[in-house]
């Protein structure tokens, strides 16, 4: 079983699911320095999946990954911000989702440090229940302009 950083594929909320091209992917832009336009209204999605849910993931580690330890924190100037954590289970695949989803409304405007910190509980990476273990992080500087 493996638990990988995850790149959004749906979801319920009011950007990401429009299928607007409003996202900004951490991933994709991990410790670069780029744009984006003032005052437009953009999101960020991420989280892990793993694969073979059903059919090869213990109960023990299905309890990790759904753990509130198993998560993804986005950041603005050093502020976590809020989100929504969306969980999907995708029968063709036999993958199982849990993103975390953050909407701007509003844009934003002038320079922004945006890090992304990503955790998984502590029992799947050979450690305690209920203790979440940093997995790996980006940070990028935008100009909102």
């Amino acid at each position: 079983m493996v638990f990988t950083f995850a790149k959004p594929v749906a979801a319920s909320n009011r950007y990401w699911a429009t299928g607007a091209d409003v996202q900004i992917n951490m991933i994709d832009h991990c410790g670069e320095d780029f744009t984006y336009p003032a005052n437009t209204p953009f999101f960020i999605a991420h989280g892990w999946f793993t694969t073979e849910w059903t059919t090869n993931t213990p109960a023990l580690d299905k309890r990790g990954f759904m753990a509130p330890t198993t998560y993804f924190e986005f950041r603005v100037d050093r502020v976590p911000q809020p989100s929504s954590m969306v969980a999907q289970y995708i029968p063709e695949t036999d993958i199982k989702n849990k993103l975390f989803v953050t909407e701007f409304d509003q844009g934003m405007t002038g320079p922004h440090r945006l890090g992304a910190l990503w955790f998984l509980d502590g029992s799947l990476v050979g450690g305690t229940f209920g203790e979440a273990v940093f997995q790996g992080a980006c940070v990028s500087n935008v100009m909102f302009g």
